[in-house]
This record gives C-alpha cells, sequence and structure tokens, in this order.
C-alpha cells in the first residue's frame, strides 16, 4: 500500500541490494523491493510525522527521526526497534550514520546535534548551537536557531551542521567543544558530504546549491584503529575481542 501522506524521503539501501526505504508525513517509513517488481514488502511505524531517515552504511539499521522529539533506530533484519534516542526538547529533523556504524548524529529545532551510540543507544555529546544554551521553554519553542540538516563526513571526523541562525558549522568529533569552522549562509535547508568527504554541499530555499572544501585535518592514529575495528565487527560482537575494559570503551566510543 502506498503512502497516505507527503513522501519526504527517499533512500537505496547502501549495500547494493536495490531495497528502497521512503519516509512520509504519515508516521511511516515503508520498505520496498526492486528485485519484486518494486513491492512494498515492510511497512515501520514511527510516534509521529517521519522528517528524514538513514541507512547505516552496511545496511543492517535504519534510523528515523519525527516530529514527536525522538528518532528510532530500527533493525533492518528483524524490523524491531532497538533503541528509542531520547533526549532532545523539539522536533528532530535529519540523521546520519558515522562512516564505520557505530555513531548516529540527529539535528532538532532545539538548538543542539546529538550524538550518539549505535550500541548503547546513549547521548555521547550534544552539540549546542547557541551559548548560553538555552533555557528548557526557550529550546522546546521558537528559538530562531532551528538546527535543519546534519551530516556525518566519510572521513570519520567531520560534522557538519546547519542552522535557522544563517551558519554552517563543521565539528571535529574529537573536540566537540565548540566548531572548527563557521561560515554564513542565508536560507539554508539542507547539506551533504560528497563520498569522499573532500567537499559540503548545501542548499537554501531560494534555489541556490553552495559548495564548501571540507577543513584538513589528519585523524590520530588511534581512531583510524577505532573506525577500522568497527566497520570489521558488529556493534553487538565487540566483547569478543577480549580487548581490555579501557579499549574497549574507546573502542565503543564510550570516550571520543
Amino acid at each position: 500500500m502506498d503512502h497516505k501522506d507527503t513522501v519526504r524521503q527517499l533512500r537505496f539501501a547502501p549495500d547494493g541490494s536495490l531495497q528502497l526505504a521512503s519516509c512520509s508525513r504519515d508516521h511511516t517509513l515503508k520498505l520496498w523491493d526492486l528485485h519484486d517488481d518494486g513491492n512494498m514488502y515492510k511497512t515501520l511505524k514511527h510516534d509521529a510525522v517521519v522528517n528524514g531517515f538513514a541507512w547505516s552504511p552496511d545496511a543492517k539499521f535504519i534510523a528515523t527521526c519525527g516530529s514527536g522529539k525522538t528518532a528510532l533506530l530500527w533493525s533492518a533484519e528483524t524490523f524491531n526497534v532497538i533503541h528509542r534516542l531520547k533526549g532532545h526538547l523539539n522536533t528532530v529533523v535529519s540523521c546520519s550514520f558515522s562512516p564505520d556504524g557505530a555513531l548516529l548524529v540527529t539535528a532538532s529545532y532545539d538548538t543542539r546535534v546529538g550524538v550518539w551510540s549505535v550500541i548503547t543507544g546513549q547521548m555521547l555529546a550534544s552539540l549546542g548551537h547557541l551559548y548560553p544554551p538555552p533555557s528548557l521553554i526557550f529550546a522546546m519553542g521558537l528559538n530562531g536557531t532551528f538546527v535543519r540538516s546534519v551530516s556525518f563526513c566519510p572521513n570519520g571526523i567531520h560534522i557538519a551542521s546547519l542552522a535557522d541562525d544563517g551558519f554552517v558549522r563543521f565539528w571535529n568529533l574529537l573536540d566537540t567543544d565548540e566548531p572548527s569552522e563557521i561560515d554564513t549562509v542565508d536560507s539554508g535547508l539542507c547539506l551533504k558530504f560528497s563520498p569522499d568527504g573532500s567537499a559540503l554541499s548545501l542548499g537554501t530555499r531560494s534555489g541556490q546549491v553552495n559548495f564548501w572544501r571540507t577543513p584538513a585535518v589528519i585523524a590520530p592514529l588511534r581512531h583510524l584503529c577505532r573506525m577500522s575495528i568497527r566497520k570489521q565487527t558488529p556493534s553487538n560482537r565487540l566483547h569478543e575481542l577480549g580487548l581490555p575494559n579501557a579499549l574497549e570503551d574507546y573502542v565503543a566510543y564510550m570516550t571520543l
């Protein structure tokens, strides 16, 4: 059965399986199989309007974000909700997985970007776009700094965010206290890194598409090793590696 309201986003699974997901204002995300004449084979019901979603790089998870202040992390194999990511104070509108699939970032109208652990569902960091941080009531209302879009860079270091205050921000995952780079933009609405992570594209309400070169950075060797391990090891099997507790916490991103 087709969606019953506006379709907000379409994305193919990144594993080349020709599985297509679509999200809608009708509170659902639907999965379609192009190997089966494009038939819909599963409907996932969200708590509210689904504003956006993301596939994990290995296509084993789907994250949905909606108007109910909550993002949901689903198994793309069992179609069960694994985690309800609670912590935002306003509508959640955008989400993006890290290239190793270990982290999820979410953008919200509460002036923040959340960085979440896929393993535990815990918020590991909050990237604030207002200083000092807004009061609870202000964050839940028309605060003028709605974060509209977020994207995780393929280099595993940078996160880009776009807010209604007229700024696009580049964040360094390993130092989230403040943005590493800031630039201005008029009427920004969405953004996305290039597949190689060298450029950031940004779309505006006025019809423009802008481009930025990603700030150059050399990732620490230990972070590159962490990403390599996470790409090869499913989150639920990290304990089988027999790592010392401190090292396992680092690989699990308990410490950024």
